[in-house]
């Protein structure tokens, strides 16, 4: 698995802050040309958005929202539970 390798500062209320996680939930993929198309949006030296939690600054991230990784995790999951619940109400119904 190939996930985005950044540093990044920045800084809140005058505090200065340097952190390297790129996305909630971490992003991670199994193709290299994925992760290098995601680094690509975020040239070195360039000046870019921080997501950070008010009440923690220190927990930071470039990207959030969104993960279709996590999606296709999870899709699996949600198909089988589903056809489970599915097949418990015909069963139910049959009695």
């Amino acid at each position: 698995m190939y996930a985005p390798e950044v540093t990044y500062k920045y800084q809140v209320a005058g505090v200065q802050y340097q952190n390297n996680v790129y996305s909630f939930p971490t992003g991670r993929t199994s193709s290299f040309d994925a992760v290098n198309n995601q680094l690509a949006a975020y040239p070195k030296g360039s000046n870019e958005k921080v997501f950070y939690s008010p009440s923690n600054p220190q927990i930071s991230c470039l990207v959030t929202g969104y993960s279709p990784g996590l999606t296709l995790f999870f899709l699996p999951f949600g198909i089988a539970l589903s056809a489970f619940s599915i097949w418990c109400i015909v069963a139910a119904s049959k009695r």
